[in-house]
């Protein structure tokens, strides 16, 4: 069953569009996905963390961190911007 995870990344320092573009390339293998910041991402999917982790750490530098948890919707609140 589908759920939201949050995926949040600490790029250390260099130039991100390459990485970018294979963190986006990735995040379009899942259902759907919004980047809401520049290193925070929703992603809608029916993978697990640990499956997403495995994924995109080879696409970021080894000193650079990632993080990923799911959200449990039924107990949020606020809003984002439309795209």
């Amino acid at each position: 069953m589908p759920k939201f995870l949050h995926i949040a990344f600490n790029f250390e320092g260099r130039s991100s569009s390459s990485r970018d573009d294979a963190i986006k390339k990735a995040m379009d293998t899942g259902i759907d996905w919004y980047k809401y910041a520049p290193n925070c991402w929703l992603i809608w999917t029916n993978r697990t963390p640990k499956k997403w982790y495995d994924i995109l750490k080879p696409k970021i530098h080894a000193d650079d961190s990632i993080f990923i948890t799911e959200i449990e919707m039924s107990n949020s609140f606020g809003y984002l911007p439309r795209v």
